[in-house]
C-alpha cells in the first residue's frame, strides 16, 4: 500500500500514458464480475430492480473493469460511479465509456454523500491507495449494509519465464514502499480484514484465462507498470536486456514464436462493520 505522499504520487505519474495502459493491460473475464455482482448484491433472482442501487468504483483507470461491469449490470437499475485521480485517465474513459459517469478523485478523498453508496469497488489499484486514508473514506461512503471488493487480474508467477522478471520487480516495488499484489495480495487483503472497518475479507473463486501472446506485447505489459514507468534509464534498459535474455532462452527450448500467459482474477469481499 502507498502510506506515504510520494508513494501514492508514484502511481500517478505511471499511470499518465492512459493511451499505452488501455493498449496493454488485460480486460477482466465476464465469469468473475459476475460472480462479484451476484455477491455484492447488484444482481441476482432475489434483487429488487425497482429501487436503483449505486455502486462506485475507484481507481477506474481507463474502464477496463467498468465496461465489463456495466455489460453485467445492464437492465440491473444499478447507477456505476467510476472514478480516478489522473485527469489522463478520466480523459480516456470518457472516449472508452461515455455513457458512464466519471469524477476525478483519489480514494483519500471520495466526493460522495456518508452512506450514498450500496457497494465500492477496487480493481487493481488498491494497492497505490494511501491506506487509512481510503479505508476510512470508503466506510464513511458506503450504507450501513454495504460491501467493499478488491480485484486483481494478473498474470500468473508460475510460469517458468516469470520468475526472474518477478525476481527483477519485486526491488523496484520494495524500494518505493509498494505492496505487489500479484506476489502479496494477501497481505493486503489480511491488512483490510484487520483494519476494524471491515468483515474478515472472503476470497471469491479465482477465474483463469489463457492467452497465447507475442513477446513484444508481454513486455510491453509489464513496461505499463508504474514502478517500471517511474523506473531510471539504466533500470530500464537493465529489465529490457533481463526480458530478452530470458525470453529467448525460453523461445529456444519450446520452439514456439509466442508466450502462454495465464492471468489470474483474483477477487476479495468485505462487509462494513457499523
Amino acid at each position: 500500500m502507498a502510506d506515504k505522499d510520494d508513494e501514492a504520487l508514484l502511481g500517478i505519474k505511471g499511470f499518465k500514458d492512459s493511451k499505452h495502459y488501455e493498449q496493454v493491460r488485460p480486460d477482466y473475464p465476464k465469469e468473475a464480475v459476475e460472480i462479484l455482482m451476484n455477491k455484492l448484491g447488484l444482481l441476482g433472482e432475489y434483487r429488487d430492480k425497482a429501487k436503483q442501487l449505486t455502486v462506485l468504483e475507484l481507481g477506474a483507470g481507463t474502464g477496463k473493469f467498468t465496461r465489463v461491469m456495466a455489460s453485467v449490470l445492464h437492465d440491473a437499475n444499478v447507477r456505476i460511479i467510476a472514478s480516478d485521480p489522473v485527469k489522463e485517465m478520466c480523459e480516456q474513459f470518457k472516449d472508452m465509456l461515455p455513457d458512464i459517469e466519471i469524477k476525478q478523485f483519489g480514494a483519500e478523498n471520495i466526493d460522495a454523500p456518508e452512506e450514498s453508496v450500496h457497494a465500492v469497488v477496487a480493481a487493481s489499484c488498491f494497492h497505490w491507495f494511501k491506506f487509512k486514508e481510503s479505508i476510512d473514506e470508503i466506510h464513511r461512503a458506503l450504507a450501513p449494509d454495504g460491501k467493499f471488493a478488491v480485484a486483481w487480474h494478473f498474470p500468473s508467477s508460475q510460469s517458468i519465464w516469470m520468475k526472474p522478471i518477478c525476481d527483477f520487480l519485486e526491488p523496484l516495488y520494495e524500494k518505493n514502499c509498494i505492496t505487489w499484489p500479484l506476489l502479496h495480495h494477501e497481505q493486503i487483503i489480511n491488512r483490510i480484514s484487520l483494519s476494524e472497518k471491515f468483515s474478515c475479507g472472503k476470497m471469491l473463486p479465482n477465474v483463469l484465462t489463457k492467452l497465447q501472446v507475442p513477446p513484444e506485447k508481454v513486455f510491453n505489459h509489464f513496461s505499463s507498470y508504474s514502478v517500471v514507468v517511474a523506473a531510471s534509464d539504466d533500470e530500464k534498459m537493465k529489465f529490457k536486456k533481463l526480458f530478452d535474455e530470458t525470453i529467448k532462452r525460453h523461445i529456444s527450448k519450446t520452439r514456439e514464436n509466442n508466450l502462454t500467459v495465464v492471468h489470474t482474477c483474483t477477487v476479495c469481499l468485505f462487509e462494513k462493520i457499523i
